[in-house]
């Protein structure tokens, strides 16, 4: 599903949009991520308990826009072609953002 801020009172950096996804996934915290790209957006994610990955939005590279309160922080999730480039956080396990290594921010 989608959650937008038409379907909650407060938005973020409030965290009433994750914690209704997390309410409607029926998915326990530990289970999940949110990946986000502004430091509002990390606020939001992380007070509603979760951990977070912020990738930094292509139109905007500058470290003002970067928080450390994300899990990890990343310049893009990447691709084969195209690798990420880690800011802060754990070590990327290959080149790029899979499933691998938000296993491991979320344990």
């Amino acid at each position: 599903g989608i959650i937008t801020y038409e379907d909650v009172i407060n938005h973020k950096p409030f965290p009433d949009a994750y914690q209704l996804a997390l309410r409607l996934s029926k998915q326990s915290i530990v289970n999940c991520i949110a990946i986000e790209d502004s430091k509002i957006g990390v606020e939001s994610a992380k007070a509603a308990g979760l951990s977070c990955l912020m990738t930094l939005p292509p139109w905007s590279s500058s470290i003002n826009n970067i928080t450390r309160k994300a899990n990890a922080c990343v310049d893009s999730l990447g691709n084969v072609d195209n690798p990420s480039r880690l800011i802060y956080g754990m070590q990327l396990t290959n080149k790029y953002i899979d499933f691998e290594y938000i296993t491991k921010i979320i344990n």
